[in-house]
């Protein structure tokens, strides 16, 4: 791990993405890509359990023991199950629970990870402290610490979101949206999320203090929603006082089990999320949590869900994978898919993610994190609230519904790959400025 200090209060802290696991890393180890052939692994789902619906009408408590299970707990999802099975049987008990007339599907209970690895006119940034850094908001090829000093050259002028074109053109927006980030938890008290985060709940730990014990949510969170224009960190997209964060804690030290994501996406959809960032994945599909995530549209909360970070030029990794996720994959400084961005055909649009392409990692996404300040980070779970803060500013200014919220991002973005769609970028890179006023073409 590199550190970078800055002058100011406070410092900068450098995070990796690659190949090793840093202390203050959560994205350096990769995510695997849905699709890849074979038997999930031990270590890919919890142990002792599995998840079932059972049919209407028939005896649980009886189907389960037939096959040697128990059980548990419902979901918050109403019909679907945790079972406990014997630790080393899970996938047998699946299989078996699978062919039973009485069940309509039976799965692992699967782990996710989250590992990681103004373009026209003259412009007037907000007073954030590091903005100069943030090169994914604003790209004019410089990048310039906290006190406007040169720092390095970017590798391309107006390879951003153009939101600092947005942020001129909108002002002190006073409308209100709910971000659901699932994920390790959010930091309450850092100085750019206070006062913008609601109750949420950690569904890990089963209690209602869903803190981040790993950093990761904490940056994801000050991505899509940091607060703008207070002389303070950073601003996130979605920057207005009225944009607020719902943190539902899914991820613990063992990753983030199925059952915990599916409780958490109907939290986060029951309770007002306008847009919901999943930056977690990994590569078997689960029934369970597409149901979630079909309730959540149900209930017009749209789910933002990263593509993965190990390179696949052809997988994805779920829930990505499904139709009812916004699929996100990453570009780098220079307008490129980043190295780790997993491609295939589900993939709809990407978002600055960060690469490699700077040594001291200036190429990285900076915000928030769980010690209080700020750090560089690079993966699809950093690309990927970039879109739901997208979501939750334009429901802030009065575009609301999620299929409209939807089809506004994807009908206004930037095409970097073949015209229309392509397997690497989607429809194409978001455009902030471009989605506000919807400008199409």
């Amino acid at each position: 791990m590199k550190r970078l200090t800055v002058i100011a209060a406070s410092a900068l802290v450098l995070a990796g993405c690659q190949d090793t696991r840093a202390p203050f890393s959560p994205e350096a180890a990769p995510e695997l890509s849905a699709g890849q052939a074979g038997a999930p692994n031990a270590g890919e789902y919890v142990a002792g359990q599995i998840l079932v619906r059972f049919r209407a009408g028939v005896n649980r408590a009886q189907v389960a023991a037939a096959h040697g299970a128990s059980v548990q707990r419902e979901l918050n999802l109403p019909g679907i199950f945790v079972l406990s099975v014997a630790p080393g049987r899970e996938l047998a008990v699946v299989s078996a629970l699978s062919r039973n007339p009485n069940v309509e599907f039976a799965e692992p209970d699967y782990i996710r990870t989250h590992g990681v690895i103004c373009g026209t006119g003259v412009c007037e940034p907000p007073s954030d402290t590091y903005f100069g850094y943030k090169w994914d908001l604003h790209n004019d090829g410089d990048l310039n610490n906290s006190t406007g000093a040169f720092v390095v050259n970017t590798g391309k002028a107006d390879a951003d979101t153009d939101w600092l074109e947005a942020y001129q053109q909108l002002g002190a927006i006073t409308g209100s949206a709910v971000i659901g980030i699932v994920d390790t938890g959010v930091l309450s008290t850092h100085p750019d999320l206070v006062g913008r985060v609601l109750a949420g709940y950690d569904f890990v730990n089963n209690d209602a203090d869903p803190n981040d014990d790993d950093g990761h949510g904490t940056h994801v969170a000050g991505i899509a929603a940091g607060l703008g224009n207070d002389v303070t960190g950073v601003t996130g997209v979605a920057y207005g006082p009225n944009i607020k964060v719902l943190p539902v804690k899914v991820c613990g030290p063992s990753g983030c089990p199925t059952s915990a994501i599916v409780n958490g996406i109907k939290f986060a959809a029951d309770n007002g999320a306008h847009a919901i960032n999943l930056s977690l994945g990994g590569r078997f599909g689960s029934t369970s949590e597409q149901q979630a995530l079909q309730y959540a549209l149900s209930k017009n909360s749209l789910p933002f869900c990263a593509t993965g970070n190990d390179g696949s030029p052809r997988n994805i990794s779920y829930p990505a994978k499904f139709p009812e996720c916004v699929a996100v994959g990453a570009t780098n400084w220079s307008d490129g898919r980043a190295g780790y961005s997993n491609a295939g055909p589900e993939i709809d649009i990407s978002a600055p993610g960060g690469d490699s392409e700077n040594a001291n990692g200036y190429s990285y996404i900076l915000s928030a994190y769980n010690s209080g300040g700020y750090v560089f980070m690079a993966g699809t779970s950093m690309a990927t609230p970039q879109a739901a803060g997208l979501a939750g500013l334009l429901h802030a200014t009065g575009v609301t519904g999620a299929s409209n919220i939807r089809s506004r991002i994807e009908s206004t973005v930037d095409d970097l790959g073949s015209a229309g769609w392509d397997k690497y970028f989607g429809k194409g890179r978001i455009n902030i400025y471009r989605a506000i006023n919807n400008i199409t073409s």
